[in-house]
């Protein structure tokens, strides 16, 4: 019996991650997913890397600047999302993480965690680069921890 108890014990002090380690592998998951979505050869969606919730948002956000099947209004957008995101920095004429249509090769070239006071959610200072066009997008980025990984819920572009 003591000896099932220690195995135990052993395996749960081995497998329980750190607020520090939980963070820094959010960031990880956060650079990569970025650069891995903007490789060339990538087929991925924003949908693959972010919450339902958040994809939803950022499409209605698109969709309020190009037309789109059931597109928005601004006022329309305003109610259904203003009390879940601020939507000042919502990005209507933007594309995901960047305001550019085409890119040669975008890298995250900052990463800086400024907020995780709330468990499973991490906020980064982010800077993404294209270094061909040689042009930097600054945002700040919020990361949640879901039963399928990390994922991005929100987007605040910054000017």
């Amino acid at each position: 019996m003591r000896r099932t108890l220690i195995f135990v014990a052993t395996l749960i002090a081995s497998t329980t991650v750190s607020p520090a380690q939980e963070a820094s592998n959010a960031k990880e998951w956060l650079i990569t997913s970025v650069n891995k979505f903007f490789d060339q050869d990538s087929r991925q969606h924003f949908r693959d890397i972010t919450t339902p919730r958040y994809a939803e948002y950022k499409q209605d956000a698109l969709c309020v600047t190009y037309d789109c099947d059931n597109s928005l209004t601004k006022e329309q957008f305003e109610q259904k999302w203003s009390s879940i995101y601020d939507i000042t920095f919502a990005g209507f004429d933007v594309g995901f993480l960047i305001d550019q249509q085409d890119w040669y090769k975008i890298v995250v070239t900052k990463c800086k965690l400024t907020d995780q006071s709330t468990p499973g959610t991490y906020i980064f200072d982010t800077e993404v680069t294209d270094t061909g066009f040689k042009l930097t997008h600054s945002n700040e980025i919020t990361v949640v921890k879901t039963d399928d990984g990390f994922k991005i819920d929100d987007v605040k572009y910054q000017k």
